[in-house]
């Protein structure tokens, strides 16, 4: 058995750039500007692909509510979708406000982003933001809270699929693979779309993130943490530019009960992130 939104979202990371423009509030000035530095470094790491610099922004128990997504909560769960998105390459800031009182803090705006998807394309986003930044004990802001979508229609060159595409989906199922070894099913949940369903053997169709995470959580439930899956992508089959076919095996080492198995992903590409719609778990091959 299987133990085991572009920009998409536009992106948290516009979400939360800093800006030099006015900002009316209540907090003290090195309030507002640790909030900022705190975005700066954000935004940096952001540009960088510095994920464990970017990881140090974020409160523990942060919570992102990206479009089209049921939130995703915890730093951990972030982290993992965050590495599935397009690379963003240029982004502005616009009407930064930033207001709040004691340790809570808020900031709203509006943002223009542009990311590149992996058929080499760039893609232009102009959106709205708002988060909510908590003090912690040693003085500095981090992100408690985000949640950002467009406020127009985004659009990308049109391509056929390109050996990128192909790298971006194989990627994605290793970022399964990375997430279930870290018994982190609320990550691996979150790699799916929202209406994603999920067959494990003869068990009955699940549908929804929810469903998701707790199906895997049930299968791995029990299993010592020295087990591990390791998934070997066997092929990929672009049905149009948006939507591919993966075919995978898994082998299990360190398990109790679990023999190998194969599965069958449907891939899907919506606002510029690929995500799974569906997957659909089987005995291996004999």
């Amino acid at each position: 058995m299987r133990i085991a939104n572009l920009v998409v979202i536009t992106w948290a990371f516009a979400v939360l750039a800093a800006c030099d423009v006015p900002h009316s509030s209540g907090l003290k000035k090195q309030d507002i500007e640790a909030i900022e530095a705190t975005q700066n470094k954000y935004v940096n790491a952001v540009l960088a692909s510095d994920w464990n610099t970017w990881t140090t922004t974020l409160a523990p128990d942060a919570v992102f509510m990206p479009p089209e997504q049921a939130p995703l909560k915890g730093r951990d769960a972030i982290v993992v979708w965050a590495k599935t998105l397009p690379k963003t390459v240029a982004f502005k800031l616009s009407e930064n406000e930033i207001a709040g009182a004691g340790d809570l803090a808020y900031a709203t705006g509006t943002y223009v982003l542009t990311s590149e998807l992996a058929n080499g394309s760039k893609v232009e986003v102009h959106g709205v933001r708002a988060e909510i930044h908590r003090r912690q004990s040693d003085g500095s802001w981090l992100y408690s809270r985000a949640m950002f979508h467009p406020t127009a229609a985004m659009t990308a060159s049109s391509s056929t699929p390109s050996s990128a595409d192909e790298a971006a989906v194989r990627a994605l199922i290793a970022t399964s693979e990375a997430a279930t070894n870290q018994r982190n099913f609320a990550a691996l949940a979150s790699l799916f779309t929202v209406d994603g369903d999920l067959i494990v053997f003869d068990q009955r169709l699940v549908s929804g993130r929810d469903s998701v995470q707790r199906t895997f959580g049930e299968a791995w439930k029990g299993q010592p943490t020295s087990c591990r899956i390791a998934l070997g992508v066997d092929g990929v089959r672009f049905l149009n530019l948006d939507t591919a076919l993966i075919e995978d095996s898994a082998r299990f080492t360190g398990c109790k009960g679990a023999p190998s198995d194969r599965a069958t992903f449907v891939i899907s590409r919506r606002n510029g992130n690929w995500q799974i719609a569906a997957m659909r778990i089987f005995s291996a091959a004999k």
